[in-house]
């Protein structure tokens, strides 16, 4: 042993001895808390390190974005920072905790999908998990999605969708990853434990699913990790009941994790924020006389062009989807005389309801409103930004899209009574006859769950979807003057 080697792992006890917790090493006792490393020890040590670079919740968010005047989508400039890691460390491995499809992306909902199909033809992952919004576009959609792009895509507690566990070999390290995706959600914005599709089986006891998984792989691999689509929260919980991960890279929550979460027993959680405006860096040391992760360097890194560069190549492949999928998608549709708040956006999607719609009233539900609209020339993505397509459950609609109905007058009082101050707007078409049905335009979410919503009240007749809200609104303000 050399001296600096003797000297570090002297110092190290010495913390021990005085309540520091990091992992274990070679001739010091156990700790619940792995130790941060820098590359300089870790290569004194004669340790081997490798980088994962992640992201996660990417939902779309691949349309290039204003940096101070530069127009550059935040996926190239993703990959172009994994490119330098790569030219720092050959043993780094490009990976994504899930939920790439919906939410951000016109030209991705407009395609249902095969937009971010074909750009992740030339990303160039390595591993991939499955997230809930992946199931968006159906089950013939998630099947092209893993079996197109050409990463390893895992999803562990879905079976037949993915691999259920991957080992790879890298400058001789043995690595064995799983992944697990969260319960689906329904038309009513509500989780369930039911399957995403009808056939595909699955199972959400996590912990339980995770410790088959270490007592299954554990001893033929070095270190292992789960790539995770379940939220920080089933993340801590999978960690502090399933001794025996090493780490964890993980996304669902959307949560900003500049330092790492830890479990009792040491396993390491990050996950990088979502819509691709963070970057994570988890660099593994492994102790190859003990084949045991060693240690630790994590960074969370904002993305932003001032301190990465993009990958061209991508930056160019994105450009030519997005003229192929949807060429006029940056066009105005309109132009709006002054800024709009969100209140002001539910009223004037109550407004569009009416007109596009012929109903007699309309409502929408103000929580649904995910922003604002600036005075202005106004694009349809500006609109879906506005009201942001949650398709639930899988292969359905949006659970905030468009919905007609009747209800007799008695009903309509008690729904009308219901909403005034608090979280709808409603507009009304003129005077409405006592002694005729209403028909009215409301959210899904609100018609299907109408008697929770409006106590009292029975249940809407002749119900049919029309349109996603903001493919509505964007039909209301094309014909604008």
């Amino acid at each position: 042993m050399n001296t600096r080697r003797t000297a570090i792992l002297a110092t190290l006890a010495a913390a021990a001895g005085a309540g520091a917790c990091f992992h274990f090493l070679p001739g010091m006792s156990s700790s619940s808390r792995p130790r941060q490393m820098t590359p300089e020890e870790a290569k004194t040590l004669g340790f081997k390190m490798l980088s994962f670079v992640h992201y996660n919740d990417l939902h779309g968010h691949y349309h290039p974005k204003n940096y101070n005047g530069r127009y550059l989508s935040p996926l190239s400039l993703i990959r172009g920072y994994f490119d330098e890691v790569k030219a720092e460390n050959p043993n780094s491995i490009f990976c994504n905790a899930g939920d790439d499809m919906e939410k951000g992306s016109v030209v991705e909902f407009l395609s249902k999908g095969e937009s971010t199909i074909d750009i992740y033809k030339h990303l160039g992952l390595d591993l991939r998990a499955l997230g809930n919004h992946d199931f968006a576009y159906g089950l013939e959609s998630v099947k092209k999605f893993v079996n197109e792009p050409g990463d390893v895509v895992l999803c562990s507690n879905q079976l037949g969708l993915g691999k259920s566990f991957h080992q790879f070999e890298i400058d001789g390290i043995r690595v064995g990853v799983f992944a697990m995706v969260c319960r689906p959600w329904d038309e009513r914005d509500q989780q369930y434990d039911g399957p995403y599709f009808k056939g595909v089986e699955c199972g959400y006891d996590f912990s339980n699913l995770a410790r088959k998984m270490i007592r299954k792989h554990r001893k033929d691999v070095d270190l292992l990790f789960m790539l995770s689509h379940l939220g920080l929260g089933d993340d801590e919980q999978v960690a502090r009941e399933s001794q025996g991960l090493d780490f964890i890279i993980g996304g669902h929550s959307h949560s900003v994790l500049p330092e790492p979460r830890y479990s009792p027993s040491g396993t390491v959680i990050v996950q990088a924020g979502s819509y691709g405006e963070y970057v994570g860096r988890l660099d593994i040391m492994l102790d190859p006389s003990s084949r045991r992760m060693a240690g630790f360097r994590y960074a969370l890194k904002t993305v932003d062009p001032a301190t990465m560069a993009p990958n061209l190549a991508l930056e160019s492949k994105i450009r030519e989807v997005f003229q192929r999928h949807a060429p006029d998608v940056d066009a105005p549709i309109t132009n709006l005389p002054a800024r709009l708040d969100r209140l002001n956006v539910a009223k004037l999607a109550c407004d569009a309801a009416i007109a596009v719609f012929g109903v007699d009233a309309a409502i929408i539900d103000g929580s649904t409103v995910w922003g604002e609209l600036s005075a202005g020339p106004i694009v349809r993505q500006d609109l879906l930004d506005a009201f942001t397509v949650e398709i639930q459950p899988p292969g359905t609609h949006g659970f905030n899209s468009m919905m007609t109905g009747t209800l007799d007058h008695r009903d309509w009082e008690i729904l009308n009574r219901g909403t005034a101050g608090g979280q709808f707007s409603v507009s009304i078409r003129g005077e409405l006859n006592s002694n005729q049905p209403v028909r009215v335009a409301m959210q899904r979410r609100t018609a299907l769950g109408a008697k929770d919503y409006f106590s009292g009240i029975r249940s809407l007749k002749a119900l049919r979807f029309e349109l996603e809200t903001w493919e509505m609104l964007a039909r209301h303000l094309s014909t604008r003057v």
